[in-house]
C-alpha cells in the first residue's frame, strides 16, 4: 500500500492568499478550464507532430514538438497555481475541459 504522502488529495485547502475562499474557487475554475483546453491543444499539436509529412517535414516536425514541450510545461504550472489556491487541480480530462470547446473546433489537417 503506497504511503500516505503519496496519495493525492483533493480537499479544499485553507491557504492565505489575500483572495477570499469564493474567489479562489471562481479563479481555481477558470484556470480548470484553461489547463483542460491546454491539455487538448498540447495533444492535438503532438498528434500533427507525429503525422507530419511533405518536403517542410524537418521544420515543422522540430516546431511542433517545441510547441508541445511548451504546452507541456504551462500545463504544469497552471496545475500548480491551482493547487497553490487551494483547489485540487483537475484529475479527469473531462473535469476540466472547457465548455465552449473552443480547442475542439480545430479541424484535423488529415480529415474531418
Amino acid at each position: 500500500m503506497p504511503a500516505a504522502v503519496l496519495q493525492p488529495t483533493t480537499d479544499i485547502e485553507s491557504v492565505d492568499t489575500g483572495l477570499n475562499k469564493d474567489h479562489r474557487r471562481k479563479l481555481a475554475g477558470h484556470l480548470s478550464r484553461v489547463l483542460g483546453d491546454s491539455m487538448l491543444l498540447m495533444i492535438k499539436t503532438q498528434v500533427y507532430h507525429w503525422n507530419v509529412v511533405g518536403p517542410l517535414f524537418k521544420p515543422i516536425h522540430d516546431l511542433t514538438e517545441e510547441q508541445y514541450n511548451d504546452l507541456f510545461a504551462a500545463t504544469d504550472e497552471i496545475a500548480e497555481r491551482i493547487r497553490a489556491l487551494g483547489f485540487p487541480a483537475p484529475v479527469s480530462f473531462t473535469e476540466s475541459y472547457s465548455e465552449n470547446k473552443s480547442v475542439g473546433r480545430i479541424r484535423h489537417a488529415f480529415g474531418p
